[in-house]
């Protein structure tokens, strides 16, 4: 299961409609990664893929392929509106911790 707090939610709905994108739902998935951890991505999405996890949340539905799915299990998705730190914010108990040689070993 995935948690989306209300600001995250109230921010998607908010794109939804500013893009004009109603009926779309919100995918998110990793992209890749690391020794700095996941990397995510967020994007709006018409269709729901055979093995997609659908999620209901008020407005909105979110979409993760099968294949992502464990990895983002218990994961928070939370939004900042602070000037110094605006946006979307993972927080996933499966990421990778980053390494103590703060990237320079080149893993």
């Amino acid at each position: 299961m995935i948690t989306i707090t209300d600001s995250a939610a109230e921010q998607v709905r908010s794109i939804i409609s500013q893009e004009d994108k109603e009926g779309h739902h919100l995918r998110m998935g990793i992209a890749g990664g690391g020794c700095s951890g996941f990397q995510y991505f967020l994007g709006l999405d018409l269709d729901v893929n055979d093995g997609d996890e659908a999620l209901e949340y008020e407005g909105f539905k979110l979409l993760i392929s099968a294949k992502d799915a464990p990895l983002l299990k218990g994961s928070t998705l939370d939004y900042s509106s602070d000037p110094a730190n605006t946006g979307f914010i993972f927080n996933n108990p499966n990421a990778p911790k980053p390494p103590e040689c703060g990237g320079s070993c080149h893993c």
